[in-house]
């Protein structure tokens, strides 16, 4: 078994003479060497500027749908009202004046069935 071994490290070492005389050596000199290496760096530093990029792009569009989310929502309550089809608030308002409140209390009592807001007696009070 020792014997295998050993032809066999001398096949391998005779296959990698064999590719180290076909292969020609390149000779890269110490100044062609120093400016790859600063080239590298240079395209380290662009790759790292383009991620700081990136990361800030991201963080401006996660802050512009946030507030569009929140400009939906309001818009949504906004318009929250309209769930009711005229006839709906037509019936709401008849069952409101029959329950004998006055005019004030049976306004506020609509408003705030059709469009979800309190409403204070007050606001309802006419301007002088």
């Amino acid at each position: 078994m020792h014997q295998l071994n050993h032809k066999n490290v001398l096949t391998q070492n005779r296959t990698v003479e064999k590719v180290r005389a076909s292969t020609p050596l390149t000779i890269i000199s110490d100044e062609s060497l120093l400016a790859t290496f600063d080239e590298i760096e240079l395209l380290r530093e662009q790759i790292q500027s383009w991620h700081s990029l990136a990361k800030l792009q991201n963080s401006r569009l996660e802050v512009l749908e946030q507030e569009l989310y929140y400009t939906n929502q309001e818009l949504c309550n906004a318009f929250m009202f309209q769930k009711k089809s005229f006839t709906e608030v037509i019936q709401l308002a008849k069952a409101i004046l029959a329950s004998g409140k006055s005019a004030s209390e049976c306004l506020a009592e609509l408003i705030v069935s059709v469009y979800g807001f309190p409403v204070k007696l007050e606001d309802l009070q006419p301007s002088p």
